[in-house]
């Protein structure tokens, strides 16, 4: 069962998609401005990106706290490893990245991500999937971030 599809019985759930929704996606590029993304608003900075790796797609991907379960930062640390030689196996090109609770308030501590170029969002949602995650965040050509919930 989806989350999309037991959001209505169950608050929690709808809270939790809220969550997601309001988050703030950061790239971190060592070289450059942190780029963030917001769901549903185009990133200018994500295009320069896409322009200046020649891709037209992005994936926002964290291994950390799997099914939402808070871990020790060594395993979160172990499992974002895997994630990005996981990556790096696929050829794609990848940047470091934090996502960040939107709600200053939330207590939802950052979780340390990898924003991977040129991944469609089928391979996208797959290593969200592999490493258990709820969601994971694609982007096309346009560069306008979306919320894709995987459970």
């Amino acid at each position: 069962m989806s989350l999309l599809s037991v959001s209505h019985a169950n608050p929690g759930v709808e809270a939790a998609m809220a969550s997601y929704r309001a988050a703030h996606y950061c790239i971190e590029p060592a070289v450059a401005s942190i780029v963030v993304l917001h769901i549903g608003e185009r990133s200018a900075g994500l295009a320069s990106l896409y322009n200046q790796l020649n891709v037209s797609s992005c994936g926002f991907i964290t291994a950390c706290n799997p099914l939402g379960v808070v871990l020790r930062n060594a395993d979160n640390v172990v499992a974002t490893t895997a994630l990005c030689v996981d990556v790096q196996t696929m050829g794609l090109a990848l940047l470091p990245g934090v996502g960040r609770d939107g709600d200053p308030f939330g207590g939802w501590p950052g979780e340390e991500s990898i924003a991977v170029f040129g991944i469609s969002r089928d391979a996208a949602c797959e290593l969200g999937q592999r490493y258990q995650q709820h969601a994971i965040v694609w982007a096309d050509s346009e560069a306008v971030p979306e919320l894709v919930f995987l459970r």
